[in-house]
């Protein structure tokens, strides 16, 4: 399966994708878990979001009724980016 840039993607390795649907932009970095015929599942190490061009925050765990959020997405393969390395961290603003 290959990802938005052509290249075949490795399970275990680290993705990234965005998506933005009526302002809302969501970020999301993690690893492969697993492939099925037509998607890439990955655990999910980071997820952020913000409204039109606002800087990415760091969503919390918790949706607004306090359940857990979902640890692993299923998204299309050509959506996903590799990332360089596994050293990916969110940057605090202060």
């Amino acid at each position: 399966m290959l990802d938005a840039m052509g290249h075949e993607i490795e399970l275990g390795g680290v993705y990234g994708y965005s998506n933005r649907s009526d302002g809302f932009v969501t970020v999301i970095v993690g690893r492969v878990k697993a492939f099925t015929n037509d998607r890439v599942t990955l655990d999910i190490d980071h997820r952020g979001s913000a409204v039109y061009n606002k800087p990415i925050e760091r969503d919390r765990y918790t949706d607004w009724r306090g359940n857990a959020k979902r640890k692993t997405v299923a998204v299309y393969s050509n959506l996903l980016f590799p990332l360089a390395n596994d050293n990916v961290a969110w940057i605090d603003k202060e």
